[in-house]
């Protein structure tokens, strides 16, 4: 990703074909991009929004909503290669927003064992993650948690303790104890059933984070290119043995993103005159 091609944008985050080119592009990079894109990404938007944010609120308190949306994303899509100061601030702080906009933690849990191979390291870092988690402030519903007789605000982390509470056949829990929580308790019949989905993701995270399984079967991003590679030349075999009949093999998503962003970036320039 070349960040080059699109700082003009930057240099006036209230306007609205701006603001359009600069959303083309970070949902290329959290759809597509890689964490360390991502981090690229979201120091050049911090920096604006340090100098413009205040601006920006003030004249149209909309738009700033959705460049915090955007910036949340950006910064769980680069999570893995944040320092553990902006880790913990994320995890406190902005999780359960992230979810709000889209955002599924699985990525997070997918990420940590494809960098590392050693499962006690991830569980270590894991560990970490939920004790971040289990300090999370953020409201999920507006009724009261009642947990043994006490009353709580509806808070992530009451919620996840009401949660590990919640009477369960197995230590592990999975789907099956999620779900059962999620109809059968008292606490949960308050909430939409919006919350009650952003719940079940949150409850999921948390699990995943306490039982450590790596998952049976990983595949990066490079696999998946050289998956796509070899197909290429199998179909273009097949297309030989057929007598040269040449069909083309479809492109890869990052692909399509990124020709789709470019094509958009370039109307854009053409519409303002740049």
């Amino acid at each position: 990703m070349r960040l080059s091609d699109i700082q003009e944008y930057f240099l006036n985050l209230s306007s609205a074909d701006n603001f359009e080119a600069i959303k083309l592009q970070a949902d290329g990079v959290i759809q597509a991009g890689d964490p360390a894109d991502a981090e690229d990404f979201l120091n050049l938007l911090s920096k604006s929004l340090a100098a413009q944010g205040n601006t920006v609120q003030s004249t149209n308190p909309q738009m700033y909503d959705q460049y915090e949306a955007m910036w949340t994303l950006l910064a769980f899509k680069a999570f893995p290669t944040l320092n553990s100061d902006d880790q913990e601030n994320l995890l406190k702080t902005r999780f359960f927003f992230a979810i709000q906009n889209g955002y599924n933690p699985d990525a997070i849990v997918n990420e940590f064992f494809l960098d590392y191979q050693d499962d006690s390291v991830v569980k270590n870092k894991f560990g970490i993650f939920v004790k971040y988690l289990l300090s999370n402030a953020e409201r999920l519903g507006s009724n009261t948690v009642e947990i043994e007789g006490k009353k709580y605000l509806p808070e992530l982390r009451y919620w996840i303790q009401d949660y590990s509470k919640f009477p369960s056949k197995t230590p592990k829990r999975g789907s099956v104890e999620r779900l059962a929580y999620i109809n059968q308790s008292g606490n949960v019949r308050s909430l939409t059933q919006v919350y009650r989905q952003a719940l079940l993701r949150v409850l999921k995270f948390y699990d995943d984070l306490v039982n450590v399984d790596r998952p049976k079967k990983m595949i990066d991003e490079e696999d998946l290119e050289d998956a796509r590679e070899d197909m290429e030349v199998l179909a273009q075999a097949w297309q030989e043995a057929q007598g040269g009949n040449v069909v083309s093999m479809p492109q890869a998503p990052n692909q399509q993103v990124g020709l789709n962003i470019d094509q958009k970036l370039q109307d854009l320039r053409n519409r303002v005159g740049r």
